[in-house]
């Protein structure tokens, strides 16, 4: 099938779905590579990883593929959102402020 015959049948039934769907759309018009780029952002977004992107677009080098992975907004507050607070139930055993001393000792002060 040559290039034109695939944006061909692209155009065809994103014409479709824009008929049935008109809202959805944001862009005025979609390509293979769109179509493409999108897939491989939502297996992203999905948690699959890179290799497996990089072997399913048939990408000869993982570097083509990083451009999937710049991160957006979603995707960087999901990864905040789960770290946990590192010092959450963590209780200081000594009371370094009235340690002054020792303090100084160990930062070779005295």
């Amino acid at each position: 099938m040559s290039i034109s015959c695939v944006e061909a049948v692209v155009e065809k039934y994103v014409g479709k779905a824009k008929g049935r769907y008109s809202g959805k759309f944001k862009e005025s018009s979609y390509t293979p590579h769109s179509l493409r780029h999108s897939v491989a952002v939502h297996m992203l977004e999905s948690g699959i990883p890179l290799p497996v992107i990089k072997a399913f677009l048939g990408h000869a080098n993982i570097s083509s593929t990083m451009i999937y992975s710049m991160a957006d907004l979603g995707m960087l507050r999901t990864a905040i959102s789960s770290i946990e607070d590192p010092l959450k139930g963590f209780e200081a055993s000594v009371d370094w402020k009235s340690e002054k001393e020792k303090l100084k000792a160990l930062a070779g002060l005295t």
